[in-house]
């Protein structure tokens, strides 16, 4: 069965790559799960299985992690790698946005959701921190278009 979906969202961090994606009609954004790194290779083959999936997936939203004060760090340059690996893998149009606070924010939509901050899970939190890059990149988007 093939999935209907116009974007999907990657957090790479650096055991888990949480994955969500959004809804191409309602453009509900879901967290999906992750995807597991393993000795700093993220598994290219349910990767490829994962995208395989969808029928008509416009771009993958990559969360590009920043500095507070904007600058990049040095995880900016494996996040650029897995992007441009992907990409040339896939040839999907990657797109990178701002993931700045996207892990606490995850955290607190979670415990705010009833979930105990001891029992949040790492899975969870990444997937969710993916749903967060996704929803905050569509709604510039929508911004975008109504100026």
């Amino acid at each position: 069965m093939e999935k209907y979906s116009s974007f999907v969202a990657f957090d790479v961090g650096t055991k888990n790559i949480g994955i969500a994606i959004s809804h191409n009609i309602t453009n509900i954004v879901h967290p999906i799960g992750t995807f597991k790194i393993i000795n700093g290779n993220p598994d290219w083959a349910k990767i490829k299985d994962f995208l395989n999936e969808f029928k008509y997936l416009k771009s993958i939203i990559v969360g590009f992690p920043l500095n507070m004060d904007g600058t990049e760090q040095l995880f900016t340059f494996k996040v650029r790698k897995f992007s441009n690996q992907l990409q040339n893998r896939f040839n999907y149009n990657i797109i990178f946005h701002d993931e700045r606070l996207s892990t606490f924010e995850a955290k607190l939509f979670l415990i705010n959701s009833g979930k105990s901050f001891k029992k949040l899970k790492k899975d969870e939190i990444d997937a969710q921190s993916a749903a967060i890059i996704l929803e905050s990149w569509m709604y510039q988007q929508k911004n975008k278009n109504n100026i």
